[in-house]
């Protein structure tokens, strides 16, 4: 079992949350709202809104079927934008079962492009947390060596002549491996009218369009790894050129990070979901690169740690049908970082995308 069906109870850890409290616009008696456990009172003051605009939860149990896809791409590039790179990873498709029970969700999923392949050394494990004041995202990326070569430009040593590298195009590339850790906490000041839960969750459910402001912070530690030796066997035209080479590069980015969300309801019951959060990233970077002057084998590394400032993106689209009892929809989650330091520039992008379809059962005893 892989380290994202090991960990998928968690993968949906507040996803019932909102439907576990009562709103503080509730009309319950005051008597009932003290016997609430502590427990019940620290979920209820993270999932504070008004009823007018959002819809409790009021189902205990859950079962639901989900789809995911999630793929990668990174680009390295001179700052000049005259030699570049891209290498992506094959998306994969995973697919199974989920069963919730309030807040808990516990699910198996099969990598279906993997049966019949060669196994390929790679662990894709992203978590997102939503409550409607505050969300997380945490990710764990070790893509290994599954990338291919989209697309590559560059120009001769000196002679200044582009070289096609297209013949490459779509076939896997060995002597790269890439890494990726990071988490990126936000708070949702318009948490009593917006719900982001409502879009990304299958739990509430956002009655009238409303949108907010979001901030937060996040911190990644990006790794990439590449023999070039091997690179320009498979790729004899790469040879001589400097502008590229790099055998190892890791830097960590801590980002302050402002945008906006909204929800729309189009029509009762549905719902589309917009986000975008640009952020402002600081990055201390360690990097060793190729030169020709050592005596020992024609190469010597050159180390770089230096810090320096650039701008990053994560974007949110969903659609969701929800009338309470039943649910369906789709979600998609895109991360964009970018770096650019002393000549090199490097793009590097992945998704989740998913589609989902469930049902609840048995309601809580304040809805029966």
């Amino acid at each position: 079992m892989e380290v994202r069906n090991i960990l998928s109870a968690l993968f949906f850890l507040l996803f019932a949350l909102p439907g576990m409290s009562q709103e503080a616009t509730s009309s319950y008696p005051q008597d009932s709202v003290k016997r609430k456990s502590f427990f019940t009172r620290v979920i209820d003051a993270f999932n504070n809104y008004d009823t007018l605009y959002i819809e409790p939860h009021k189902y205990i149990w859950t079962v639901m079927a989900q789809s995911t896809t999630m793929a990668e791409r990174f680009t390295l590039s001179d700052t000049e934008g005259v030699s570049s790179l891209s290498f992506a990873s094959p998306a994969g498709f995973k697919i199974g079962p989920y069963l919730g029970w309030r807040f808990l969700f516990f699910g198996y999923t099969v990598d279906v492009t993997t049966i019949g392949r060669q196994k390929v050394k790679k662990t894709e494990f992203d978590l997102s947390l939503y409550s409607n004041i505050i969300g997380a995202d945490l990710f764990y990326r070790r893509t290994g060596n599954d990338f291919v070569l989209k697309k590559a430009t560059f120009d001769e040593k000196g002679g200044g002549q582009k070289v096609d590298l297209s013949q490459h195009y779509g076939k896997q590339v060995d002597g790269i491996n890439v890494s990726m850790t990071g988490a990126y906490v936000y708070y949702v000041p318009g948490h009593r009218h917006f719900s982001l839960p409502a879009a990304y969750s299958q739990s509430t459910m956002q009655k009238i369009s409303a949108g907010s402001w979001l901030i937060g912070a996040s911190i990644t530690q990006h790794k990439i790894d590449i023999d070039c030796k091997k690179l320009e066997q498979q790729m004899p035209a790469l040879q001589g050129n400097n502008s590229l080479s790099t055998s190892h590069m890791r830097y960590t980015d801590y980002s302050i990070t402002g945008g906006y969300a909204y929800n729309w309801v189009f029509h009762p019951r549905w719902l589309m979901s917009f986000v975008l959060t640009p952020s402002v990233g600081y990055k201390r970077t360690h990097r060793s690169l190729w030169k020709e002057d050592d005596e020992e084998d024609g190469l010597r590394r050159t180390f770089v740690n230096r810090g320096n400032v650039n701008v990053n993106v994560t974007g949110r689209f969903g659609i969701v049908w929800n009338n309470s009892k039943h649910y369906v929809g789709t979600s998609l989650v895109v991360h964009n970082f970018n770096y650019k330091y002393q000549g090199l520039a490097m793009h590097n992008t992945f998704f989740t995308f998913n589609i989902y379809a469930g049902i609840n059962f048995m309601k809580k005893k304040e809805y029966r």
